[in-house]
């Protein structure tokens, strides 16, 4: 099964769990993701907010007369923007509790500044201020969102100055695993016009990665495919990270199809055995697969992804031998044999009996296989001209059996004409001739899994080195 995307630990909160794994088809791989780190946006934060501050502090000549019989009128008396002198030493130890990044210190220490009877609306604006700083810091989603609200309603600071605040309500709510509230913080990040293109790509990533940990797969789909798209055409290779979210995405909601095509980008992008596996499994579990065609299906596996291991072998070489095609069973066997996984074990016995049976079979076919290739030309049965056209090209032959098999395709009477194509498309690109594999493999019909399997074929074809 194929396990999927997991956030890297650097976008989750440290003092939280690992997020649970998807389980996805077949094996397991962890991604990492990049985006805008935060210290110095939180910098900012305290500069800025305490800089204000200590600047606003009203003077103490200016100071209201410490025996004011109501703190109402102690607010009154308050400067427009000045602090009064009785919240002077509290602000001041908040805001050092802040430099010296004690945040829950901080943050008690502001909550009793907060509990002052009819603050004035610039003392509540500051108090604010450095609330929102310490929620940010100790990844408070809500406490960051509520102080935010406040700042905005305060009308103080202008767009452009909100930008950065409203960037770490979103990163304070997605440390938090408050991942509505990320989402949604996420969409006004982008939105907002004071943001650089790097913060709302960012804030692209935590959206989408925001509503799939929230389980909301079906918007995490949506996303992920607009933003993969902007990015093929801008010439960018999607990321594998993003595609095997996607993945999952489409695997969690049951759209098979769409999952399937994922995988097939990922087997062409980012090419892993574990992909090309999981698309092998799909054409043989798909109803009314042929086991006819399974020899078919192998030799692709086997151009794929290589040497399997001693079944894989075995199998597939007694297959072709079953097929009358002894001369590719021997280059099986011998492959086998020549990486110590045949020959040995408890089926020794069967593998030596094969590869005699086969031996004695490819002695027999080299004797008669020149007369019967040009019988078979002049015969009017196709039969003979695909099975000596397969033997010519496993043998080595390539020109003559490709030739025959050619020939075949022109015989009215031929039975199964998609799998000859099949063949050939297959022995076309195996021979290095990219052109006429494509264009023979895209005429590959039927629903027997003739089709799927050439439609595998033309995927290798895509890729830099494809045979």
């Amino acid at each position: 099964m194929l396990r999927c995307y997991v956030p890297p630990a650097s976008m989750r909160a440290a003092h939280l769990p690992l997020a649970t794994e998807i389980v996805m088809h077949h094996t397991s791989a962890r991604s990492r993701t990049h985006w805008r780190h935060t210290p110095g946006l939180l910098a900012w934060l305290m500069g800025t907010s305490m800089g204000t501050l200590l600047g606003a502090i009203w003077p103490a000549h200016h100071a209201v007369a410490a025996d004011a019989p109501q703190a109402a009128a102690a607010a009154a008396s308050a400067p427009a923007e000045g602090v009064r002198k009785a919240l002077f030493e509290p602000f001041t130890a908040a805001q050092d509790l802040v430099r010296a990044r004690k945040f829950v210190e901080a943050r008690a220490k502001l909550t009793e500044i907060e509990a002052t009877p009819a603050l004035s609306p610039y003392e509540a604006y500051q108090l604010d201020r450095l609330l929102f700083t310490t929620a940010v810091a100790l990844n408070d989603g809500a406490a960051a969102q509520a102080r935010y609200d406040r700042v905005v309603a305060s009308g103080r600071l202008t767009e452009a100055e909100l930008a950065p605040l409203l960037y770490n309500v979103m990163v304070a709510a997605y440390r938090a695993e408050d991942h509505a509230r990320a989402a949604a913080a996420a969409v006004k990040v982008r939105a907002h016009p004071a943001m650089d293109a790097d913060m709302r790509d960012q804030a692209q990533q935590i959206q989408i990665q925001s509503l799939y940990l929230g389980k909301d797969y079906v918007a995490a789909a949506r996303e992920l495919e607009a933003d993969l798209a902007t990015r093929r055409a801008a010439g960018k290779t999607p990321s594998e990270q993003s595609l095997r979210m996607l993945a999952s995405s489409y695997n969690l909601t049951k759209a098979t199809p769409s999952y399937f095509g994922v995988i097939e980008q990922l087997a062409v992008t980012h090419p892993k055995k574990d992909y090309w596996l999981e698309l092998i499994g799909r054409v043989q579990s798909q109803p009314g697969f042929d086991d006819r065609l399974w020899l078919d299906l192998q030799r692709f596996k086997h151009a794929a992804l290589g040497p399997g291991d001693a079944n894989d072998y075995f199998e597939s070489a007694e297959a072709a031998q079953q097929a009358n095609l002894p001369v590719e069973a021997r280059k099986l066997l011998d492959a086998g044999y020549a990486a110590g996984l045949l020959g040995q074990g408890a089926q020794a016995a069967e593998h030596n009996k094969l590869r005699a049976t086969v031996a004695r079979q490819v002695e027999e076919d080299a004797a008669v296989i020149d007369n019967a290739a040009a019988a078979a030309r002049v015969s009017r049965e196709p039969v003979a001209l695909v099975h000596w056209g397969m033997s010519f090209v496993a043998a080595g032959k390539v020109d003559q059996g490709l030739a025959l098999l050619e020939e075949a395709l022109t015989k009215p009477t031929l039975k199964r004409p998609d799998d000859v194509r099949l063949r050939l498309g297959a022995a076309y690109a195996m021979a290095d001739r990219k052109d006429q594999a494509v264009k023979t493999l895209q005429t590959v019909k039927g629903s027997d899994g003739a089709s799927d399997i050439a439609h595998l074929w033309l995927l290798l074809l895509k890729l830099p080195a494809a045979r």
